[in-house]
């Protein structure tokens, strides 16, 4: 193909490209990140700043060709679009940018990433981005704001000496037949037999909705002076939680979670776009007699062990326990979303309605002086109140285990 190479997919992308293929007219691994921008926005600016991030991210210029095998295609140049719409207020915005983040991507004609901007006031508006979780991850989204940010003021980005496509290669060298069976072999060991089904109401599609509540730095600052005493990390002790209470709520003793875990190893790679995480199953095996600061030990432990044997991609690790029902992940990277474009102030915002790959997906969002729970369910399915109750529930655990020595 005139104007491109042709590279092959991470193992990762492997993986996901195959789950892709099962649903290819649903926006199952879209990523959305909506942000209301305060202020004037000059259009022609904003085209040229996002024509610049594409010039210098490769995976804004890759398309995934079938092969076989499947390859990854960057473009020596790409066409970049600024979507234009008009809203009559905030709601008809938001409501907008929720349809326009339920549109699929053709892998293979691409563009694997869009812009949109909504106006629906003068100074008010919408900036949409939207991308196909195999060119990014939640990380990604974060880097590109910034970057849109930056070439909007004219500055100068830093140099890349690395790019997705190269780690892609790498990462294919790295996962040797010998390595591979190693890391299979792992997981097999440590989820077969596999734990009985979870007790959740079973969504019938991917339609989801989400549900958010806040813990105040009070709580917080708790939790993370017992997660020292205990010498794991925040999220081990929100993981923990989370595992406790679904093994209550279901009435079951052992269970696995899916954990996404970032694989940016080495510190050139905070700058590169791509899809760098890969989920690992952690299983969890509780006790009445246990205490929180045990159940959090052996939780330590398990993800430990599972951090040397994230090469394989997910998709194979599942051929050991079958599907997974419920993701946990703990982040920071949303708080630190851009928060101006120019003169104009900007405020990311969450849209309600989203694709969910599992009975229920769990993140949490460390903002510093506070934390932010995102409870993610399948329609029909769930309804907003019983999210809220098992939002409600998470907290009492999390007070709970304060007082579990």
């Amino acid at each position: 193909m005139a104007g491109t190479r042709s590279t092959p997919l991470s193992p990762w992308q492997e993986g996901m490209w195959l789950h892709t293929q099962l649903n290819p007219d649903e926006p199952v691994y879209t990523i959305a990140r909506p942000m209301v921008v305060h202020g004037d926005v000059d259009e022609n600016r904003l085209r040229r700043a996002l024509e610049t991030v594409a010039g210098r991210h490769e995976p804004l210029r890759t398309t995934i060709q079938p092969g076989p095998p499947p390859v990854q295609c960057v473009a020596d140049a790409a066409t970049v679009e600024l979507r234009m719409f008009t809203a009559d207020d905030h709601t008809a915005a938001v409501q907008l940018a929720t349809r326009l983040a339920g549109e699929t991507f053709d892998l293979a004609a691409g563009p694997l990433w869009r812009a949109a901007l909504i106006r629906y006031h003068p100074r008010e508006q919408i900036l949409l981005l939207t991308l196909h979780h195999l060119i990014a991850d939640g990380w990604s989204v974060t880097l590109l704001s910034h970057d849109i940010a930056t070439a909007y003021e004219g500055a100068t980005l830093p140099e890349l000496t690395t790019q997705y496509a190269d780690f892609a290669a790498r990462q294919q060298r790295r996962l040797t037949d010998k390595r591979r069976e190693k890391q299979l072999a792992f997981w097999r060991d440590q989820l077969t037999p596999p734990p009985p089904p979870l007790n959740l109401p079973r969504r019938t599609g991917h339609q989801g909705e989400r549900e958010s509540l806040d813990i105040g730095c009070e709580l917080r600052e708790r939790l993370v002076k017992q997660a020292r005493r205990q010498r794991v990390t925040l999220f081990v002790t929100m993981l923990s939680a989370y595992a406790y209470l679904l093994g209550t709520y279901c009435g079951t003793r052992d269970l696995v979670v899916g954990c996404p875990v970032s694989r940016r190893q080495t510190p050139e790679l905070e700058l590169v776009m791509g899809l760098f995480i890969n989920t690992a199953p952690v299983r969890v095996r509780l006790d009445d007699e246990m205490t929180f600061a045990e159940l959090a030990v052996q939780v330590r432990e398990r993800m430990l062990d599972a951090y040397d044997n994230l090469d394989v991609p997910f998709a194979d690790m599942l051929r050991a326990t079958g599907p997974v029902s419920v993701l946990f992940q703990v982040t920071d990277f949303h708080a630190r979303l851009v928060r101006q474009l120019g003169d104009a102030q900007v405020t990311p915002f969450d849209l309600a309605a989203g694709p969910i790959h599992h009975e229920l997906e769990m993140s949490v969002i460390d903002h510093g002086d506070r934390l932010r729970v995102h409870l993610g369910y399948p329609v029909p399915a769930w309804d907003r109140q019983r999210a809220r109750d098992f939002l409600g529930y998470y907290v009492n655990v999390l007070n709970s285990v304060l007082d579990d020595s």
